[in-house]
């Protein structure tokens, strides 16, 4: 995709969440923003995360590295097909999983907390199979 279409994927993702965020106040269901962050949680996650263990290990944050998400799949094995497949899966999962507990009216501070678990325990779960299979290397 290179720089130029990932800035532009990113800036009409924004622009749509704020756009999502003004039609709730016009009546729209209350969950509006809350859907529209939940497709993209993985990155927003993603990029925090990276920074901090950059920063923590006394590097620049802005300095390139192979610890996004979608590397780190490919460490465990996957090839970039299915690490491509498996954070669709992951995605399509927690937006259904939004949409369906803001039809439900369950409280969207639960609902963000309860998403941001499941990407920490999705990033927990990817670093067991990474030093599994690292283990087996040895």
């Amino acid at each position: 995709m290179g720089d130029t279409g990932s800035l532009t994927l990113g800036y009409l993702l924004s622009f749509l969440l704020v756009y999502m965020a003004s039609l709730d106040k016009m009546g729209f269901p209350r969950g509006m923003l809350l859907m529209g962050f939940s497709t993209m949680i993985i990155p927003l996650m993603d990029i925090p995360r990276v920074m901090l263990a950059r920063m923590r290990e006394g590097r620049n944050p802005f300095t390139p590295d192979k610890n996004h998400i979608h590397h780190k799949l490919m460490r465990t094995g996957m090839k970039p097909f299915w690490t491509m497949v498996t954070l669709l899966v992951v995605t399509v999962f927690l937006i259904a999983f939004t949409v369906i507990s803001v039809k439900l009216e369950v409280d969207k501070t639960l609902v963000l907390l309860i998403d941001i678990f499941l990407g920490v325990m999705l990033h927990l779960t990817i670093d067991h199979f990474i030093a599994k299979k690292e283990k087996q290397k040895k």
